[in-house]
């Protein structure tokens, strides 16, 4: 769970945009097999609620985030280093 209090905005610093709590689920599980290295695929949600809020307000123009997100990853350890491979699927 992410929590953003709210930039400072407006003249002076007087304003601040509103509040938000963005919630992100994730979950991964590591698959061993014989004679090769072990393998991680994750699932990962962020903005599970698909909540649309002002992450700071711009000269005329705010920044808004919206619409959840679903992220495929796996990795393996080969050779003592990590090798990450990413597929991400944005929900419009």
């Amino acid at each position: 769970m992410i929590y953003g209090s709210g930039l400072r905005s407006g003249f002076a610093n007087t304003e601040t945009v509103p509040a938000y709590t963005q919630v992100n689920l994730g979950v991964s599980h590591e698959f061993t097999f014989t004679k090769a290295k072990p393998l991680t695929l994750r699932f990962d949600v962020v903005n599970v609620f698909d909540t649309i809020y002002e992450i700071r307000s711009g000269s005329g123009i705010g920044v808004f985030a919206h619409n959840s997100v679903l992220v495929v990853g796996f990795s393996s350890n080969y050779r003592g280093n990590s090798d990450h491979v990413d597929f991400r699927d944005y929900r419009a």
